[in-house]
């Protein structure tokens, strides 16, 4: 896109938000409705010709198969390091939702 190779792209919010605030990229719209606190001044999907649509896009964790005593331990460990407060806040200024 900055390089002028690409007319459109689909981004993941943090990927373009520094960009698009600097001026270098112009959004043609957010496809995600929880998007509007990283982007509040729109365009989104939901307010023009699509309003059902909502492209969210999410990060995994994966790991090794393990034995059922095992499953589930990492997920506590994810969910609470993603609702500690200084994660969450490195996380929305990468306009990302936790």
């Amino acid at each position: 896109m900055l390089t002028g190779r690409a007319d459109f792209y689909f981004a993941l919010p943090f990927q373009v938000a520094r960009r698009s605030k600097e001026g270098k990229l112009a959004r043609l719209a957010v496809g995600a409705a929880k998007a509007k606190r990283a982007f509040p001044d729109g365009p989104h999907h939901g307010r023009g010709r699509y309003p059902s649509s909502d492209y969210n896009f999410w990060i995994g964790a994966l790991s090794r198969r393990k034995p059922r005593a095992y499953r589930g331990a990492p997920d506590k460990e994810i969910n609470a390091a993603v609702a500690a407060p200084d994660v969450r806040r490195a996380l929305l200024k990468l306009a990302s939702i936790p």
